[in-house]
């Protein structure tokens, strides 16, 4: 789970579960498994919530703009990245920085 964790953060939470996998020599679905068993939940939504809380992050810690947040974390637009944002949070990442 470490070492996998890491991958997460030293790809920015921009990885796939295939990637994943070939980078740890491991199966997809002892990932999925050993995901499920640790965090309760499956890759995508680990991936979700990491970007999620590196966006809090972001936000708080530096002036980049929103549009460099979501480049930075893989959205294809900052937009989408808006919207998952509010979603999960039930702010935009404006109203969050300047709340926070």
């Amino acid at each position: 789970m470490n070492k996998l964790e890491e991958l997460v953060r030293k790809n920015n939470g921009n990885i796939t579960l295939s990637e994943c996998a070939r980078e740890l020599n491991v199966h997809e679905t002892y990932i999925w498994k050993v995901m499920k068993m640790e965090k309760g939940q499956s890759f995508s939504e680990f991936i979700e919530a990491y970007k999620l809380e590196e966006a809090k992050r972001k936000l708080l810690e530096t002036d980049n703009s929103v549009s460099e947040i979501a480049k930075a974390l893989g959205y294809p637009d900052s937009q989408i990245f808006i919207n998952a944002f509010s979603k999960a949070t039930g702010l935009t990442p404006g109203k969050f920085r300047k709340l926070s």
